[in-house]
């Protein structure tokens, strides 16, 4: 039996990565922050889930699941992959999100992922019976089309797209291979959970184009987005694949985006961002007016 740690598993994308390379024959070591969780997956999964109670940002509890998956593991077996999917989202213009909230998003989304990485890293590594694992980082188009109110989401998720390349070069000693997943818009829960934030900027110049950009989020873009399932499937397949590509995007609305976003200057995608964001000068007087 082939065996795979996911982080993030108690819900959305981690949740049915899980439940697909269950359905596939994997023994799925899962991280959750709650025990409560780690009770329901047990319950919803069965034996064929290992919950493994930590945060990313928890280094004694991260050691005690390394050791966890290390006496589930029989002999000569290793973990297949490593899918570094955690990660959490506080949206806010820059010149109003406290240090606070900018540093808890690295403390999670880099420097979490890259502790799992380190720890569970000699479970991965290549025995007399197994071929060594792979690590998936579970990234982010906006990494490489950061969009307004998104900044420090999209700082951590272009932070560990550098690190990967590193990670990649550095583990070939080992046979590790590192893939790195732009994923577009995703139709679940993230949009909506991000939403109540858009309160802290109500008496903020600001208040206005967030709320347009969540309208237009929920409206447009999510329902045109991928499911969670289409996701799963391509983490399976790119931990099953002889020579994956190193990185690429996952995109439902591909062209407008992926491509017309990188195919435009970048001032004329700043130019239209800001009409449809409500961002230009004559927004800003329009919406004082109201």
């Amino acid at each position: 039996m082939k065996h795979i740690l996911i982080t993030g598993v108690s819900s959305g994308i981690g949740y049915t990565a899980a439940k697909y390379f269950i359905e596939k024959g994997y023994h799925v070591f899962g991280s959750v922050r709650k025990e409560a969780d780690a009770e329901r997956l047990n319950k919803e999964l069965g034996k064929a889930i290992t919950p493994l109670l930590f945060d990313v940002v928890d280094e004694e509890a991260i050691a005690k699941g390394v050791e966890t998956a290390r006496q589930q593991l029989g002999p000569g077996e290793n973990l297949a992959g490593l899918v570094a999917n955690a990660g959490i989202h506080i949206p806010g213009p820059i010149l109003h999100l406290s240090r606070e909230d900018m540093r808890h998003q690295f403390e999670v989304n880099v420097f979490g992922s890259l502790g799992v990485i380190q720890a569970f890293i000699p479970l991965l590594r290549k025995t007399d019976q197994q071929a060594a694992g792979r690590i998936i980082h579970v990234g982010s188009t906006s990494g490489a089309i950061p969009l307004p109110f998104s900044a420090l989401y999209a700082a951590t998720k272009s932070a560990m797209h550098s690190l990967c390349d590193t990670l990649r070069r550095e583990l070939m000693l080992y046979e590790i291979d590192v893939i790195d997943i732009y994923v577009g818009p995703v139709k679940n829960e993230m949009v909506s959970k991000v939403a109540i934030y858009k309160e802290r900027y109500k008496e903020t110049d600001y208040y206005h184009s967030i709320s347009a950009r969540l309208e237009n989020a929920l409206e447009n873009t999510i329902p045109k987005g991928l499911s969670e399932r289409e996701v799963a499937v391509v983490l399976f397949e790119n931990i099953e694949k002889t020579k994956p590509k190193h990185r690429f995007a996952v995109n439902k609305d591909w062209f407008n985006t992926w491509f017309l976003p990188n195919l435009l200057p970048i001032r004329l995608l700043d130019k239209i961002l800001a009409k449809k964001l409500q961002l230009r000068p004559e927004d800003f007087e329009a919406n004082k007016s109201k």
